[in-house]
């Protein structure tokens, strides 16, 4: 009897060595959060984003360990005499050589499209930090209704597959709700 126990506690003990290190790495990865950004647009985070509203522009932001994801909703309105923007493109081409300016950056990749009637572009710029390294930020930005809103992917390390693959589902997972 004795041999039994022993039998069916090695068997035991030979499965638990053999599926426990299946169980422990291979951890299912987290589903990533769809945020309502405002009652017009929502967007996926990896994780929840911390909001807050700075200079009256609402902003969601998110810092992993690989990058800083960050949704801004500017909803300036009109000053009196001021005329709403009927030309979206040239709109764009002022905020892309806006925020390449500021950067002090290099404008690497733009595409202009249009979805559900509303024009978006979508660039990327790459600026050199502070000690020399190069850093190429993604964004993705669409106007409705004179509000901007606009999709920010940092990258805070060398940018991996992993990274990359983040930075494409942040940036296609906005949603128009109107």
């Amino acid at each position: 009897m004795k041999n039994s126990y022993s039998r069916n506690t090695l068997f035991i003990i030979f499965f638990a060595l053999l599926f426990i290190p299946l169980i422990s790495f291979n951890n299912p990865a987290k589903d990533w959060i769809r945020v309502p950004i405002d009652a017009v647009v929502s967007v996926q985070f990896p994780d929840e984003p911390t909001p807050q509203t700075i200079n009256g522009i609402q902003v969601y932001t998110l810092r992993t360990p690989e990058a800083a994801f960050m949704a801004m909703v500017y909803n300036q309105p009109l000053n009196p005499g001021q005329n709403p923007i009927t030309d979206a493109h040239e709109f764009y081409l002022g905020l892309v050589s806006s925020m390449v300016r500021n950067a002090k950056a290099i404008l690497t990749d733009s595409a202009a499209f249009t979805i559900n009637n509303h024009k978006e572009i979508k660039f990327s710029y790459t600026s050199t930090q502070a000690d020399g390294s190069k850093i190429t930020r993604q964004n993705h930005s669409v106007l409705i209704n004179d509000k901007l809103y606009t999709l920010l992917y940092t990258p805070l390390l060398q940018p991996t597959e992993s990274a990359q693959a983040s930075a494409k589902q942040f940036l296609e997972s906005m949603e128009v709700t109107e």
